[in-house]
């Protein structure tokens, strides 16, 4: 997950506080981590990237960061929507940009509703096998409408180049 300059009052935004009632269907895991990982690579993967790119987040206390990606879409994403809101839960969605020009009123509860959207790219592209500039036009285009600091490559695939582009 790319997070330019995440501030520490965007942790909270970003992370689900778990009440009572979530702790209850989360199983329970032995000793408590003291970070919270986002994505699992290896660590010569991550010493490659740019310092823009984040791993993890500190953890405070019980706490799991709930993402979706590829949405909004209108047999998942309203369903989705519910649940969480039964059980007062904030999530973060990557968006694909055609999805949310088909779909604009359901990417509208999804702001409505609190929860943290990011860039996901205009068409769902692969970062490996997309060329740089029109990888960076796809991630320019999906940003004029999710307007959002965060950004989530598709497939997990992005290039060093892409991804110091990204982080500046």
């Amino acid at each position: 997950v790319l997070y330019s300059e995440v501030p520490k009052s965007c942790y909270f935004n970003i992370s689900v506080q778990l009440n009572a009632n979530i702790a209850r269907i989360l199983p329970k895991f032995g000793k408590q981590s003291k970070t919270m990982n986002l994505y699992s690579a290896p660590a010569w993967l991550r010493i490659l990237y740019p310092k823009g790119i984040y791993w993890q987040l500190p953890a405070k206390g019980k706490e799991v960061f709930l993402t979706f990606d590829d949405g909004p879409i209108p047999e998942v994403t309203p369903l989705v929507i519910s649940i969480l809101n039964k059980y007062k839960v904030k999530a973060t969605f990557f968006c694909v940009g055609e999805n949310i020009e088909k779909y604009p009123e359901i990417f509208e509860l999804l702001t409505q509703n609190g929860h943290v959207v990011g860039n996901h790219t205009y068409h769902h592209v692969k970062g490996w096998k997309t060329k740089y500039p029109a990888y960076i036009d796809e991630v320019e285009q999906c940003q004029k409408l999710v307007k959002s600091r965060f950004f989530r490559p598709p497939y997990g695939q992005i290039t060093r180049k892409i991804a110091r582009k990204l982080s500046k």
